[in-house]
């Protein structure tokens, strides 16, 4: 008894250090909490300071990024002025020389004074040597107009002969002017052509230079449809663009029967290309009878005038990348993604035929009018047929197989829906077959058993009552096992039939309408042939009507 009391004794000075301790551990985690939450509030803070601070660095890199584009902008600008501050000087006497060079008459005094003038404050420059040979032309110092023709050639032939071809179309010129566009058309490179030609293209196309230039452009563009036509570079580039093209017109198709059909994808892609005949004819239509704004021979004239150097456009398209910069606030990366947009139509340079891809599509780039779409078509159309003639080569009339769990059949175009569902019956009948054969067993075994137990008991009736008893209860339970097994099967084979059988004529039908339709969809392509043919280059060449605004 001692003992347990010295035991429970101990229990309770025990138990009260547990609770002491209990209570001092309750203080410790209060005291911790406490902490924990003064460290959490303090956490948050750093958060949010650090959030500040971020938000604080973020602006001063933005604008330290933003004031630096602007002073690139301002020295771009500043050296511009100091280098080639003259060109605009030019480029506005030009420009104001050409606009009334046929409407009044200028004196002789005041073309040799500005003349001199051009020449000793602006040199090197293509188009000084070009507006003093203007002004020697018109004072009548032809050998002046040679020498000054002949240096701004040296500087630049390609600006010189097209200022030179479209200046004598306003003064009504033809014979002159097509000379000039002849060695205009002459410095080009069918295979580095940029957006400026998709304009001088039209111009000639409508007219501007009369007949003489039609035919020069023809001879000009003929030439270079030969020597493309053996690059595989450029077969290869133009015709992944009408690829593209194409490949943009296809729809979505919801097919329900392709899930049972084995390369349902082949299908669906057979549709898909029948039905692009139509939509490519129809999207061609509108774009050649598109009406849109189209550039007058003084925009074009305006835009040789003033277009950038080589020397200066280095300081342009680096202004064009900070005013960027500076629109969308610092951020160099957007900045980027914009400026090699703006940039590649900048500088872009094409060949022939995918310059002409480009006139016909993109319509909303290049403001030319329809007759210049119908030429550049009639040089490329050959790649759309291109194009169609491997995508219908992907079309075959193959067996279509189709597959529901495990039962398949083929068809060609759904006619045969019959000879499938006969097909169906033989599969339902072989795949629940009626179990005889161990019923037949039994019978034949209690029937030889039965007639070798009546010979042994012929003298003894009763004895011969239970045999047959027996033999004739065997037989009904095995001919009763064979019924049932027999409606089971049927039962079985009849919900099959039903359910593969509904599937089955749905997908039938679905496949004769979808062969019916690609026969359907050739008439669309027939459609697209004709549209196509009847584009012709040398029809389009053969009118000799001016249709431009000078």
């Amino acid at each position: 008894m001692e003992a347990l009391a010295i035991s429970a004794a101990n229990l309770d000075v025990i138990e009260k250090n547990m609770n002491d301790v209990a209570k001092s551990l309750g203080g410790v985690i209060s005291n911790v909490n406490y902490v924990n939450s003064h460290v959490a509030e303090i956490e948050n803070k750093v958060v949010g300071l650090n959030d500040e601070i971020k938000k604080l660095v973020d602006e001063i890199r933005e604008n330290s990024i933003v004031s630096n584009a602007r002073q690139s902008i301002m020295m771009n600008n500043s050296i511009l002025e100091k280098k080639f501050g003259y060109y605009d000087s030019v480029r506005r006497a030009a420009s104001s020389l050409a606009s009334s060079i046929n409407k009044s008459k200028i004196s002789r005094s005041y073309l040799q004074k500005i003349r001199y003038d051009v020449l000793l404050n602006n040199p090197n420059y293509w188009l000084s040597n070009a507006y003093a040979a203007v002004c020697d032309w018109l004072i009548n110092d032809k050998a002046s107009c040679d020498i000054e023709v002949k240096n701004a050639l040296n500087q630049d032939a390609n600006k010189t002969s097209l200022f030179f071809a479209m200046l004598y179309v306003k003064l009504d010129r033809e014979n002159v002017a097509c000379k000039w566009l002849s060695k205009y058309l002459s410095t080009l490179n069918p295979l580095k052509l940029n957006d400026d030609f998709a304009y001088i293209f039209d111009l000639i196309a409508n007219g501007a230079f009369g007949s003489s230039g039609l035919a020069i452009l023809k001879e000009t563009i003929d030439g270079w449809d030969t020597r493309l036509a053996s690059d595989v570079s450029v077969q290869k580039e133009a015709i992944n663009f009408w690829e593209s093209y194409i490949n943009l017109a296809r729809k979505a198709h919801a097919v329900p029967f392709l899930k049972y059909v084995d390369k349902g994808n082949d299908i669906l892609n057979n549709i898909e290309i029948s039905e692009l005949y139509g939509e490519i004819t129809n999207n061609l239509e509108y774009i050649l009878n598109y009406e849109g704004n189209k550039k007058s021979l003084d925009d074009l004239l305006y835009e040789v005038l003033f277009s950038s150097e080589k020397n200066e456009k280095v300081y342009r398209k680096d202004n064009l990348m900070n005013q960027l910069i500076i629109e969308n606030n610092g951020d160099r990366e957007k900045a980027k993604e914009l400026f090699d947009k703006q940039e590649a139509v900048y500088d872009e340079e094409m060949n022939f035929h995918l310059l002409c891809s480009n006139i016909v599509i993109n319509f909303n780039r290049y403001e030319v009018s329809g007759q210049a779409r119908v030429l550049a078509l009639s040089y490329v159309k050959k790649y759309i047929f291109d194009v169609f003639q491997y995508f219908n080569s992907q079309i075959n009339n193959d067996p279509i197989k189709l597959t529901f769990s495990d039962f398949s059949t083929e068809t060609v175009d759904g006619s045969n829906i019959n000879e499938a569902k006969n097909e169906l019956v033989m599969f339902a009948e072989k795949k629940y077959p009626v179990n005889y054969k161990n019923n037949v067993i039994i019978i034949a075994v209690v029937t030889i058993v039965g007639i070798i137990a009546l010979a042994f008991a012929s003298q003894n009736m009763i004895l011969v009552a239970a045999i047959c008893c027996v033999f004739v209860i065997v037989d009904l339970v095995c001919v009763y096992n064979i019924l049932k097994d027999l409606n089971a099967k049927k039962e079985l084979r009849g919900k099959l039939i039903n359910v593969y059988g509904s599937v089955l004529e749905k997908s039938f039908a679905e496949i004769t309408d979808y062969k019916r339709g690609l026969e359907e969809k050739k008439q669309d392509y027939q459609k697209l042939v004709t549209l196509l043919d009847g584009l012709n280059a040398t029809n389009s060449f053969a009118s000799s009507d001016r249709n431009v605004q000078i």
